[in-house]
């Protein structure tokens, strides 16, 4: 049929949330007046429902629609909307599938619980944006969320709870734990990884308790040193729960995210959080001072493979502050200070550039299959 040969490429989901989310968020932050700045939301607003419709009428089918749509189009059939108790019965997070439940009851197609999510999540995403360091480095980072904002189920529901632990995150700063607690259990109601946020609170917590750098640096390695002894516990759970299947004895596993984060708290902790004619964003001072927490999740990774999604939570922290690095490495360039500059400039550019390469290079040709669904049509 011919809407089911209409292909949905993705590099326009890919340029229009660039466009609209990039631009928009920084119009939203340059503009003093109400008026345009409710207009400027009336476009993103628009944008949004936009990018949401393609999102959710995508023709879902055995190799269509992401790698595990159609797990989830069967999961999402045989939700019963008049018992509750078949919420508990989805191999799902129970938030997810309370959401599930709630547009099933409605009487409204998977399409539209797609639409729903993909609004809630690039709403989400906006704020986020918002929150950017103002600068045009800042679309360098959107650019780098966009390439996850469509992929498979799994990933997209990792997304948003990653990003429910940002707002999250945010709270800590302002000592609120119950309120970040609240919000991680939120998170992991769509998807696991967001009780890592409990993570953020123990270490938030510890290291307001115990004041002393140097008594708090010897605390945090006795605590990463201690966490490779609690993977075996965490392999039980996994088996207790049926997800024994995701543990095996050796597995292969990549190293340059936790190189990257390194490199991105030495620059934050030696040079930028000690320069004081640079005024760092709020956000980003929370992110950077939440990196060292990826030590807990190495022993994990390397134990594993299904902690390989703890890795997707600081992908996303690494693609905010990039650009708070770029702007202050720009600062050193003008201020003369080259080999700084080199320092700062050069590392971001390359991981940007070669998560880029890789998503181009094998994660684009799963999201080229997407078709638009007549169903959007005839609905």
């Amino acid at each position: 049929m011919f809407f089911e040969e209409l292909k949905l490429p993705y590099y326009l989901l890919t340029v229009s949330f660039l466009f609209f989310m990039g631009v928009g968020s920084l119009l939203y932050k340059l503009t003093r007046k109400s008026e345009l700045k409710a207009f400027v939301l009336i476009v993103v607003g628009l944008a949004l429902c936009s990018i949401s419709i393609l999102y959710g009428w995508r023709y879902i089918a055995i190799g269509y629609g992401g790698i595990d749509a159609s797990a989830y189009k069967i999961i999402f059939n045989k939700i019963d909307p008049e018992s509750l108790y078949s919420i508990l019965e989805l191999r799902v997070e129970k938030g997810y599938g309370t959401l599930m439940w709630v547009v099933k009851s409605l009487g409204l197609p998977i399409h539209a619980f797609n639409f729903i999510f993909s609004f809630i999540l690039t709403s989400i995403i906006f704020y986020v944006v918002i929150l950017l360091p103002t600068t045009l480095f800042s679309l360098i980072s959107v650019l780098l969320f966009s390439i996850l904002y469509i992929d498979s189920f799994n990933i997209s529901r990792m997304i948003i709870a990653i990003f429910i632990l940002f707002v999250a995150a945010q709270k800590l700063k302002r000592l609120k734990y119950f309120q970040s607690f609240a919000l991680s259990l939120l998170a992991a109601s769509f998807q696991m990884v967001g009780g890592w946020g409990i993570v953020f609170i123990l270490y938030t917590w510890a290291k307001g308790k115990i004041g002393n750098n140097f008594k708090f640096f010897l605390f945090y390695l006795i605590s990463v040193v201690s966490a490779f002894l609690i993977v075996n516990v965490f392999k039980f759970i996994l088996v207790f729960i049926g997800y024994g299947y995701y543990v095996v004895d050796e597995v292969s596993f990549s190293l340059l995210n936790y190189i990257f984060c390194a490199y991105l708290y030495f620059i934050y902790y030696f040079f930028i959080s000690r320069d004081d004619t640079y005024h760092i964003s709020t956000s980003s001072n929370i992110v950077f001072q939440l990196l060292p927490t990826m030590a807990f999740s190495l022993p994990l990774y390397m134990a594993v493979p299904i902690a390989y999604r703890f890795n997707y939570i600081y992908m996303l922290f690494f693609f905010f502050v990039i650009a708070e690095v770029l702007k202050w490495s720009t600062k050193k360039l003008k201020e003369r200070k080259y080999a700084i500059f080199f320092i700062g400039f050069l590392p971001p550019l390359i991981y940007s550039f070669l998560k880029l390469y890789a998503y181009f290079e094998r994660d684009v040709y799963s999201a080229q299959i997407w078709l638009l669904d007549r169903s959007l049509f005839f609905w």
